[in-house]
Order: C-alpha cells, then structure tokens, then sequence
C-alpha cells in the first residue's frame, strides 16, 4: 500500500489523541478515487477537497498527518483495526455507520444524480426500472439507495470506483450510473460528457444517503473526535473552509 506522508508544523498538544498522542500524528485514510474528493495526481501526488480539509485540520490543530489509501469497503474495516486514525473520503454519516464509528460534525452536503448515455429516456418507477442495470460503488450509500427503493427488480451492478463505471456505461453493459453529484458533474464536463446526460431528480432521502459526510473515527477517540469538530469550527469561520472549497467546487 502506498503511503504519502504529508508533514506539518508539530507544536505540542499534550495527549489528545488515543492511539497516536506520543508522536503527534494522526494517519487519515483517503480512497484516491473519486476526484474532486480525493485522487493520485499525474506525479503520484493525493489530491482533492478531502485531501486539503485533512491538510487544514492538522495544521489546525499541529500534528503531522500521513495519508493512507485504502480501498472503500476495507475503510471502517481499517479503522476499527487501528491501520489509520480517521477516515476522511467523502464518508457519508449514516445510522448504519455511527452503530460502528463515531463522526465529526458535517463538512459537506452530498447528493446523489443518475447518469446515462444521452437520448435514453428513463421511468423511475419500481415498474419502469425493472431489469435495469444499474452501476454503484460498492459499500456506499448509493448502493444502500438503490437496493432500498428498487431492491431486485434492478440488476444492481457493483464497482470499486466511480470511474470504473463510466466505461461501463458507454458499453452498454449498464444502463444507469448513480453517484455523487461533484462526481457526475465533473464527468459531464469532460472530454467524453458530450454523450451524457443528467437523468431524473437528484437522490437526497437521509434516510439512505445519510446526514452528510463527516470525518470517521473509532468510539473510543472521543478526544479526537471533540479536536476534530473544534478544527472544522475553526476553519469554517476563519475563511480556509471557503477557500478550500471554491478551489475545487467553484
């Protein structure tokens, strides 16, 4: 596994964190996988919003952060095995998820849009979406969505990454692609998003996609997780979330 260690300025801050408080490091996993959340740039290089919210949030609070990909479904998997502290990947705050990991307050609104190959026309009802393939990432609140509302009147086809559905899609080996709405907008803006389009309304329902994505750590760190939400308060109201976010969102 690839590991890209990020080092920032370290000031003392005696022992706030459970499993890393005697080095002041935290090692926060990222999936690299769905830009413009979190990817390996072209010099190998993590980037993406989740990537700088981690940068911002220890240097906030003076620790070195080492990022730690790890693939989607081996996330909270990870964590509850203490191969990383926190998990910041556009993780969405789920009932099903807090049962297990406990989370910061939320740095991101998600949504979820249906993509598909341009002139489809699409009936979003149990009956009009029988025996549709539908392409998810695995282990994802998209996933839980579609076997919620649909279950098996859809063949619900799953993939380890968003990107891997794409091809997919201009295939024909599925019909739809649910996923999140930076993901699909950004998809449609590139060179290839001419033959795609937008279809059906936008997937909000709490219920599946959660009360949005916020940083994942074990039940136990509960003074990294009160370090964490102070972190966010005050990257939110100094001006650095804003930033952050206009520079991969707007």
């Amino acid at each position: 596994m690839r590991k890209i260690i990020c080092i920032l300025i370290v000031v003392g801050l005696g022992a706030i964190f459970s499993s890393a408080s005697a080095q002041n490091v935290v090692r926060i996993a990222n999936e690299t996988a769905t830009p413009p959340f979190n990817f390996v740039d072209g010099d190998g290089n993590i980037k993406g919003f989740d990537v700088d919210i981690a940068a911002a949030l220890c240097a906030e609070l003076g620790v070195k952060k080492v990022d730690i990909i790890q693939d989607w479904d081996g996330m909270i998997p990870g964590l509850i095995a203490k191969k990383f502290d926190a998990i910041i990947s556009d993780m969405s705050i789920t009932d099903k998820r807090l049962k297990v990991v406990n989370f910061s307050q939320s740095y991101y609104d998600e949504q979820g849009l249906f993509l598909t190959l341009k002139g489809k026309t699409i009936d979003f009802s149990v009956e009009g979406m029988k025996g549709k393939k539908i392409a998810v990432q695995r282990a994802t609140t998209f996933a839980n969505y579609i076997k919620g509302i649909y279950g098996s009147s859809v063949d619900i086809k799953y993939y380890e990454t968003p990107a891997s559905q794409i091809l997919d899609l201009f295939s024909g080996r599925v019909d739809l692609i649910l996923a999140s709405d930076v993901f699909v907008h950004k998809t449609i803006e590139s060179e290839d998003g001419a033959k795609l389009e937008i279809v059906g309304s936008p997937v909000i329902d709490s219920k599946y996609i959660g009360d949005g994505v916020g940083i994942a750590v074990r039940k136990q760190d509960t003074e990294l997780l009160k370090s964490f939400n102070k972190a966010l308060d005050t990257i939110k109201s100094n001006g650095t979330y804003d930033k952050i976010y206009d520079k991969w969102f707007m």
